[in-house]
């Protein structure tokens, strides 16, 4: 079905987006009919949640594929320099991103 696993993994992006669009879509619809002021307040609050972090799920595909450019380049993420070499740091947060995302498609 897919050529490779970033199309994958953009098809279940947009998929969980959609979803996510619909279940608000359908909520708003449940509270213009009715509905307490506490529903209507968390249905605003899950809708500000999902505006903030959908543009991370459409771009965890380009992320996954920028972190393995890196990886190519330079070797295992795991292998870099730590925390007291210069840039430690900032590979313990791509390996930490890289993590993340693995999880998130169901792999370690």
């Amino acid at each position: 079905m897919f050529d490779n696993p970033q199309q994958e993994m953009q098809f279940r992006a947009e998929m969980v987006t959609g979803l996510a669009e619909q279940f608000l879509e359908d909520w708003a619809g449940t509270n213009a009919e009715g509905g307490d002021a506490d529903d209507h307040h968390r249905h605003a609050e899950a809708l500000e949640d999902f505006t903030a972090i959908r543009p991370l799920l459409e771009a965890a595909p380009q992320m996954l594929e920028t972190l393995k450019a890196v990886e190519r380049a330079f070797g295992r993420v795991e292998r870099l320099p730590q925390d007291d070499k210069p840039g430690g740091a900032k590979v313990r947060v791509l390996y930490q991103v890289r993590t993340a995302i693995l999880k998130a498609g169901g792999r370690s």
